[in-house]
């Protein structure tokens, strides 16, 4: 018991469970994943806010703007998410998500 208690207390992602600290790959992976969200999720709110000048430019109405950014990217998303979700299952994740920032 008192083991236990001490590897738990020993600090680790998952103490206790055998599965010990992240390695500097493990840091490494972790790090360049939240920076591609971070800029997936500014990317986003760039478009959000030049998107009046958009309207304006293109002769959009609100309903057409709102296709733009709410339908079409759904389906947008739907449509290349499960192909590439079936890819992940059979394939190499790695190089599945450096295709899709190569694409992107």
């Amino acid at each position: 018991m008192a083991q236990q208690q001490s590897s738990a207390a020993s600090g680790g992602w998952f103490a206790g469970s055998g599965i010990g600290e992240m390695t500097a790959r493990q840091w490494y992976v972790l790090l360049v994943l939240s920076l591609v969200y971070a800029i997936n999720i500014a990317d986003r709110y760039v478009i959000s806010t030049v998107m009046e000048s958009i309207k304006n430019d293109l002769h959009l109405t609100d309903s057409a703007v709102a296709l733009l950014t709410g339908t079409a990217l759904a389906l947008f998303y739907v449509s290349a998410g499960i192909p590439i979700s079936a890819l992940a299952d059979r394939y190499n994740r790695r190089n599945i998500l450096s295709a899709a920032l190569v694409i992107w």
